[in-house]
This record gives structure tokens, sequence and C-alpha cells, in this order.
């Protein structure tokens, strides 16, 4: 007789990390555009993340290859001891034609207009859908749970607003057109524990709040178990 745990999926708990403010961050849309660094600010919001999730058993941080997930992934890395992996699953959604423009610009297109009308249905000029970033960000995932033999910690993934707005998005299981209405605020943390069944344990929180809410996790699991 087939054990009913057969097929289940082992569950791996995932941080989805935006990257801290960078030098265009609120003033210029900087899409795959090399050379935006992460701004002052940007880097004591680093630095402060790795302070609070270095805590936590974090067993692979992987990032964007652009330099301002990289560089907010870089400080937690050296807290760990261990290397950043580049993923190219995670980069930010191409913008195309409106790389490098400011958003006053951007708002103005007629192209941005029919966008925000169907966001499923349209992409930027010469850029990617949002229906084709969730699919990247979701084929990320099922990596992670296929490389799940391969550590049993946490795994960190530094990405950018919109991947991360599709991602929560397809593992809640809402409607793609949903992403828009969720907050991915600058050096946030966005918590799965994804098996058989996403769990969200907290949402743009900050690195305090987030390690608060794996605690917190970690906690009832252990209770449950000694009431099983």
């Amino acid at each position: 007789m087939m054990d009913k745990h057969e097929n289940s999926i082992h569950p791996v708990v995932l941080f989805f990390i935006r990257h801290a403010e960078a030098i265009w961050t609120n003033k210029r849309l900087p899409g795959r555009l090399p050379g935006v660094d992460l701004s002052e600010q940007g880097s004591r919001q680093a630095e402060d993340l790795a302070k609070h999730l270095s805590a936590l058993p974090i067993s692979e941080i992987r990032s964007s290859p652009l330099e301002r997930t990289m560089q907010t992934a870089e400080p937690l890395a050296r807290a760990l001891g261990i290397p950043v992996i580049e993923d190219a699953d995670l980069l930010e959604a191409e913008c195309g034609e409106w790389a490098g423009k400011t958003f006053k610009q951007v708002v103005r297109l007629r192209s941005f207009r029919n966008l925000v009308k169907n966001p499923s249905l349209r992409r930027p000029p010469g850029g990617e859908s949002i229906v084709e970033v969730q699919a990247r960000m979701m084929r990320f995932v099922e990596g992670v749970l296929a490389r799940q033999t391969e550590h049993k910690g946490i795994v960190a993934a530094f990405s950018h607003a919109d991947p991360i707005k599709a991602v929560v998005a397809g593992l809640l299981g809402l409607p793609l057109e949903f992403y828009r209405r969720i907050d991915i605020g600058v050096a946030s943390v966005s918590t799965f524990v994804v098996g058989d069944e996403p769990l969200m344990l907290c949402a743009n929180a900050d690195g305090a709040r987030a390690v608060s809410a794996y605690e917190t996790f970690v906690a009832l699991q252990t209770f449950r178990k000694t009431r099983a």
C-alpha cells in the first residue's frame, strides 16, 4: 500500500529579499542597466539586514546578478561565510525602452498606460511581460525544491520589486493582475514555507520582523511535534 506521504514535498523556507535603496530608487527606472549601485543609505540597510538575518540557519544565498542586489546580499554572505550564487531567474523585469527614463517620463507614455490596463497581456517596448516574470520566478522556486536534498536551512533569494510581487501572487494563488496591489519596499523580506501548500510567514517585513516570524513558526512546529 502506498504511503500517503510518499509524493509529498519536503518544505523549504524561502526568504525573498528586495535589494536595498539604490542611487536611482524612486528617481529613474533602472531595469537591467549596469552601474546602478546602492546609495549610502542602501549600504546601511544591507548591513542591517545582515545583522538580523545572519542569526538564522541560512544555507544558501542566491541573487539577481545586478549590482544593487549583489551588493545587498554580500554583507549577509560575509557574515555567514557562504558564497552568493548569481541566478538569472531572479533578475529585474526587463523594461526595454523604458530603462533609464524617469518615472514621470514613463507614466506619460501610451505604452505604459496600455500596460496598466492589461498587465497580463502587455509588455514594455522591447521588454518582458509580467507573465514571463512570474514564470521564471516560479521556475526558481521549483529549482529550490528540486535541490532540497542539498540544503536543510533557509534559502535567501535577493531580487527586485516586480519579480517578488509576481512570485508572492503566484505562491498565494492570486490572479496575476493583483500583483500591483502588493507592496514590496526596499530591503524588505517576504518569507514562505514552500511545500505541498505554500505558507506565507511575512511580507514586506524588515529584518527584525522577518526573524521574529520565522522563530514563531519554528516554535509552533516544535510545539505541534511535542503534542503529536
